[in-house]
C-alpha cells in the first residue's frame, strides 16, 4: 500500500505544474463549417483535446498561493479530469524535475527509505478509484452561516 501510495504522491509532486491562464479567457471557438458530413475530419494528434465548445476552467481563489475550485457544475460523471482538480498551496504550484525529484519515507516505519522517480515506477502498479475532497469546502458555511445550507 505504501509503495502505491508512494507512486502516486511522487508522480503528482513531480509533474511541473502551471498557473498560467487560469481563470484567462479562452478564444472562441472556430466557427463550424455548414454541413461538417461534407469535410474531412482534422488527423489525428499525438495529444488529445476538448473540444473548443466545452471550456471548463477552475476558479482561482487567492492570489498567487491559494486554492482553485474544481468546476463541478460543467462536469459529468464521478472522475475529474486531472487538469480540473482542486487545488491548494501554501507556497505556489511548484515546479519539479522528476529526473532530480526524490521521495522520502521516514517517521513510523521500520526504516527511513528514499527513492527516485526511476526506482518508484519499477514498482507494481495498482489502478484504484478514491473518493477525495478539499478539506476547505464547506469553509464559507462556517463564515456566514445559513440555516438552510449543510456545511
Amino acid at each position: 500500500m505504501i509503495a502505491g501510495a508512494a507512486g502516486v504522491v511522487a508522480v503528482a509532486a513531480g509533474l511541473p505544474l502551471a498557473a498560467d491562464g487560469q481563470g484567462a479567457a479562452a478564444p472562441a471557438p472556430p466557427a463550424p463549417p455548414p454541413d461538417a458530413t461534407k469535410l474531412q475530419g482534422a488527423p489525428t494528434s499525438q495529444v488529445g483535446s476538448r473540444s473548443p465548445y466545452f471550456k471548463p476552467s477552475r476558479t482561482p481563489y487567492g492570489e498567487t498561493v491559494g486554492n482553485s475550485l474544481s468546476p463541478l457544475q460543467d462536469l459529468s460523471g464521478t472522475i475529474t479530469p486531472s487538469d480540473l482538480h482542486f487545488e491548494r498551496h501554501h507556497a505556489g504550484v511548484p515546479f519539479i524535475d522528476p529526473a532530480k525529484h526524490t521521495l522520502l519515507i521516514h517517521g513510523l516505519v521500520a526504516s527511513p527509505l528514499m527513492l527516485t522517480m526511476d526506482e518508484i515506477k519499477r514498482f507494481p502498479q495498482v489502478t484504484r478509484t478514491y473518493f477525495i475532497e478539499c478539506s476547505g469546502n464547506g469553509r464559507n458555511a462556517y463564515r456566514d452561516p445559513k440555516p438552510e445550507m449543510t456545511p
